[in-house]
């Protein structure tokens, strides 16, 4: 933009460019033109740069169409109208706003955007979670009802029928919302403490211990193995966490396996992390559900009509994050299932 045109918008241009370098919006100021050829580049913030990307081919001088290279985007731009604008730009998805500025001698065209990628994301999961908490308490809810119904309408015979369904129905919605509660408390942490120093053998008998009333249920059994390197070696970590990520991952274990099978637990030492899996002998998993498996509410296929709240795994991969680590799953349909559980010893 010329000195003058400066001018007759009442700012100098150092003004002008200092506002627009505070902004974080992206800010492109294009020359108006008779065709798309001759719009171009007059000025840009930081930000502009920084959301298109360092790659891009933003510049002075640069023509429409080398900076926003999609039709219907440049068609708009060129002749509006002057609204909104939604642009998916690489792996972001970006809201454009476009405004013509005339002056006496020249013409110009504002646009200012944003990256909503983030902010698109979060109201998608606001309106998945939500679709799937009424999904979620709708059995529950639905099973209470019925119940209910049979009560008042004198089924005495089937009196504790009725009631067992109604504590159960209960005792669902119960823990729904005690593992809500949970995975909120342990998305807000910045960080969990890690200050039990941990003997794994110990540790591990105590989980055999308290399955070991499970075991007995389809003939399952629960075994475990410690690496010889873990020998002397006490693990600093959080105890009560860990055995919470291990117990999601055995009860999973339990629920799917073929009957009379085995699910082993196994601590390994590998380059200074401890590596845990939990392997059990089961249907597997599809490929496509593998990682959709950790998120909140997933239940796959397999899953339907079993007990459970679809919260578990969301709990062990939050857990493991705010513990550094990692979680991960390798299966196959018709064959064994392996979550590793990835930490650091320190």
């Amino acid at each position: 933009m010329s000195d003058e045109g400066f001018k007759e918008l009442g700012l100098s241009p150092i003004t002008l460019g200092q506002i627009f370098e505070e902004l974080r919006e992206g800010v492109v100021l294009f020359s108006n033109g008779p065709d798309l050829s001759q719009i171009q580049v007059v000025f840009f913030n930081s930000a502009a740069l920084r959301i298109l990307g360092e790659d891009s081919a933003l510049s002075s001088r640069v023509p429409l169409p080398q900076v926003f290279r999609e039709p219907e985007c440049m068609k708009w731009i060129w002749s509006g109208p002057n609204d909104e604008y939604s642009l998916e730009h690489k792996y972001a998805l970006l809201s454009l706003r476009r405004k013509l500025i005339d002056s006496q001698s020249e013409s110009y065209i504002l646009i200012t955007f944003e990256d909503i990628t983030r902010r698109v994301r979060l109201e998608e999961t606001r309106q998945k979670f939500i679709s799937n908490m009424g999904h979620e308490l709708k059995t529950p809810i639905t099973s209470m009802s019925l119940a209910l119904e049979n009560l008042q309408d004198g089924g005495e015979a089937l009196f504790d029928q009725n009631m067992g369904i109604l504590n159960r129905s209960v005792e669902r919605m119960k823990q729904l919302i005690e593992d809500l509660s949970d995975l909120s408390s342990i998305e807000t942490a910045a960080i969990l403490k890690k200050e039990d120093l941990l003997n794994l053998h110990e540790f591990t008998s105590e989980i055999l211990h308290d399955f070991n009333g499970r075991t007995l249920e389809r003939g399952v059994t629960l075994a475990s193995q410690i690496d010889p390197h873990f020998e002397g070696i006490s693990v600093k970590t959080n105890k009560l966490r860990l055995y919470q990520m291990i117990h999601n991952l055995i009860s999973n274990a339990f629920k799917y396996a073929n009957p009379q099978s085995k699910v082993l637990l196994s601590f390994n030492l590998v380059e200074g992390r401890m590596v845990i899996q939990v392997q059990d002998e089961g249907p597997g998993i599809a490929i496509f559900e593998q990682e959709k498996i950790f998120e909140r509410f997933y239940r796959t296929s397999s899953a339907r009509g079993l007990p459970g709240t679809g919260l578990g795994l969301s709990i062990v991969k939050q857990l493991a994050k705010k513990l550094g680590g990692t979680i991960s799953v390798k299966s196959e349909l018709g064959g064994s299932s392996v979550f590793t559980l990835s930490l650091p010893l320190a």
